[in-house]
């Protein structure tokens, strides 16, 4: 059983307009381009709750790797 919390964010790598179907993709492990076509086809209906998604949801945090991060020498 997987007890990792997870949290559904704006995806900050596999956006096109605001990253709400790539965070929705990786939220729920289905393909992003699968829900952009959802969200296209029926935009009558899902464009009010995408506007609403991109209003409230947070970005998706930047995970800080200190392995990458150049080191200063003085």
């Amino acid at each position: 059983m997987n007890t990792e919390n997870k949290r559904l964010y704006c995806s900050r790598d596999d956006r096109r307009i605001a990253g709400v179907c790539g965070g929705l993709g990786k939220f729920l492990n289905v393909d992003s381009r699968l829900l952009r076509w959802a969200f296209i086809l029926t935009g009558q209906v899902t464009g009010p709750l995408y506007h609403l998604m991109w209003i409230y949801l947070d970005e998706e945090p930047v995970e800080q790797q200190q392995d990458l991060l150049p080191q200063v020498s003085r």
